[in-house]
């Protein structure tokens, strides 16, 4: 057992590295950027126990941020895993320079044994057999697609068993919502998901949302502009009490 080499694969064509646990079968979120070669010195100067297998070189291991809030889906990149003779789409978050998962290859068998998935409002959403709503937090539905099963000791539910499918592999089709498939992996806790208990994802308290405009109208109340703005604004609201009060005391007491 040792940690060895996993090759990340990015969409641009670059080749990133990860330590892989072989006796668990389970990547790193870290990443690194060289490896040591098969046959090669390890970082102290000694031929390492596993010099047969090419290795990360802790050297090269880049920064990350795991403190930080994931990054929004549409934000995140699509990137294959390879070790071995296995390989893997995964979630590869670029605020926190980490690897999201999955981190083994049984991540899809696993998520088709737990989840339904249904079509609902344009999109598939995954709904956990033992809740009412997705995984995006929408209330169920929609119309159930062929997906989950069971099968243990012989027995098989349903029977014929629906075909395999990884639904990471669809992350950038546009079919699956990209925000269930999300939640589903955050919360994975090595053991499943007991009760269906997918977490929200924390969204980035400093993401602007909306328009162009917006986002520099909003950038503005930030500054020193803002607080112009809001005296004025307390300014006109005085003017306009002060009218106001005018007029009434007219009405009422007339000449």
């Amino acid at each position: 057992m040792g940690d060895w080499l996993v090759r990340v694969h990015f969409p641009d064509g670059r080749m990133l590295y990860a330590n892989y646990l072989s006796g668990s079968s389970v990547v790193g979120p870290e990443i690194y950027a060289d490896y040591i070669p098969q046959g090669q010195l390890d970082e102290n100067g000694y031929y390492s126990p596993g010099r047969e297998r090419e290795k990360v070189d802790p050297a090269s291991l880049l920064p990350s941020r795991p403190d930080l809030a994931v990054s929004d889906p549409d934000e995140l990149i699509l990137v294959r895993v390879a070790v071995d003779h296995s390989e893997w789409p995964a979630l590869f978050c670029q605020r926190r320079n980490q690897l999201l998962g999955p981190m083994h290859i049984g991540m899809a068998d696993c998520i088709q044994r737990e989840f339904q998935l249904i079509e609902q409002n344009g999109k598939r959403h995954l709904v956990h057999f033992a809740k009412e709503q997705t995984a995006c937090g929408q209330n169920d539905t929609g119309e159930e697609i062929p997906y989950k099963y069971f099968e243990w000791g012989g027995f098989r539910d349903p029977d014929p068993l629906p075909p395999l499918r990884d639904l990471f592999e669809e992350w950038n089709g546009g079919q699956i919502c990209r925000t269930c498939l999300l939640n589903v992996l955050l919360s994975y806790d090595g053991a499943g998901w007991e009760d269906g208990n997918t977490q929200p994802i924390a969204v980035p308290s400093g993401r602007a949302r909306g328009s162009g405009w917006a986002k520099r109208f909003r950038d503005r109340q930030a500054g020193p502009l803002g607080e112009v703005l809001k005296l004025l604004g307390t300014l006109a609201a005085i003017m306009v009490l002060v009218v106001i009060s005018a007029a009434f005391i007219g009405y009422m007491f007339p000449g």
